[in-house]
């Protein structure tokens, strides 16, 4: 049997979020029998090894996971639930650390019980500016690959509203450049949050 998760908005799109079949072909055909025709946008995963040639076969015990794509590749602004687990079961063969960082929205703040968080931004300067913080950290810190992902809208308390991955040959670097990520992220990028509280109040932070 092959066993099918899906991430992201796909989820809603497909009506399931993991899946058993009894399949032996491609992953075209996979992608076809499960009602998905536009394949733009959208990642494959098999065994955690992405897959862009989908006429990869597909049999036995493999484990597919299908995922949306991101603006700027591996970089950007999104309004759908962060799903990392596509991110942290991809194959690392060729580094030797990897560094996750998830912002949460946290329940508690100085001012009481918070509902969810608004994120307001301007998009295409906001995913611009990110872009530009992966490409200087990826020069900065030697890093094999960096991802970055900021949660817009509403945002729920218990949400991730940041995710931040980091690939590097040595662990060092790998931290180094998460937390100056997460920095240059709060002094540079045009996104801005407002608290919503339980009591219906709300404010700008």
């Amino acid at each position: 049997m092959v066993l099918v998760k899906v991430y992201g908005r796909l989820s809603d799109l497909l009506g399931f979020r993991e899946k058993k079949l009894e399949f032996d072909g491609s992953l075209k055909e996979l992608l076809e029998r499960l009602g998905i025709k536009e394949i733009e946008g959208i990642n494959v995963a098999v065994n955690h090894e992405l897959k862009r040639d989908l006429s990869t076969e597909v049999r036995g015990e493999d484990l597919v996971a299908i995922f949306p794509s991101f603006a700027g590749g591996s970089t950007g602004v999104v309004r759908e639930r962060i799903s990392p687990e596509p991110f942290l079961e991809a194959g690392y063969g060729d580094v030797g650390a990897v560094v996750a960082f998830l912002g949460i929205v946290r329940r508690e703040s100085e001012e009481g019980q918070v509902d969810k968080i608004f994120y307001d931004c301007y998009p295409e300067i906001a995913e611009r500016e990110l872009i530009r913080i992966r490409e200087e950290a990826i020069r900065r810190f030697g890093l094999r690959d960096a991802l970055i992902l900021h949660r817009v809208g509403e945002v729920p308390a218990g949400d991730i509203s940041l995710f931040v991955l980091t690939k590097s040959a040595h662990r060092k670097e790998a931290f180094e450049a998460a937390g100056w990520i997460v920095d240059e992220i709060k002094r540079s990028v045009a996104i801005w949050k407002k608290e919503i509280f339980s009591d219906g109040r709300e404010r700008w932070v």
